[in-house]
């Protein structure tokens, strides 16, 4: 479902907004003239937010479920450090593709925050594996382990 959603509808619906103006100019330029460090903002800076804040839902809600003097919480705490590096040197690439003019930044730019999204979305309840159900509505308990040569 998720990988369904990425593909057909976030990939090329999330940058509508770049190429909308080809749409309304009647193509005066060509399609991929559009596709500006600039233009392309426009994509990546409300995705890193709602990067930022479903990050931070997810890490506060997991944070809650550990004990601090454990290994778990020191690779959390480890991992929530890493994030926010990343996403220091996320805004300092944003910043560099603008003011140089840069295409190429502009497309790792995108390319990261894909990955984090990915991430991120993966760590959502509504995307973990759920137990299949039966057409009578109980849930499905049966699986490999429960199967026994007696």
């Amino acid at each position: 479902m998720f990988i369904i959603f990425f593909f057909l509808f976030f990939v090329p619906l999330g940058p509508f907004g770049i190429y909308y103006q080809w749409f309304n100019n009647k193509g005066d330029k060509g399609f991929w003239d559009y596709f500006t460090p600039e233009s392309i903002f426009t994509f990546t800076a409300p995705l890193m937010a709602a990067i930022i804040i479903d990050g931070l839902i997810i890490a506060i809600s997991e944070q809650k479920n550990l004990e601090h003097n454990s290994v778990e919480f020191e690779l959390f705490r480890d991992s929530i450090i890493l994030a926010a590096i990343i996403m220091l040197i996320q805004c300092l690439l944003i910043f560099s593709s603008i003011s140089h003019n840069s295409l190429i930044l502009s497309a790792i730019s995108v390319v990261i925050l894909w990955i984090f999204w990915i991430i991120i979305s993966s760590a959502k309840n509504e995307f973990s594996p759920h137990k299949r159900w039966r057409p009578t509505g109980t849930a499905d308990d049966t699986s490999s382990e429960a199967i026994s040569n007696e």
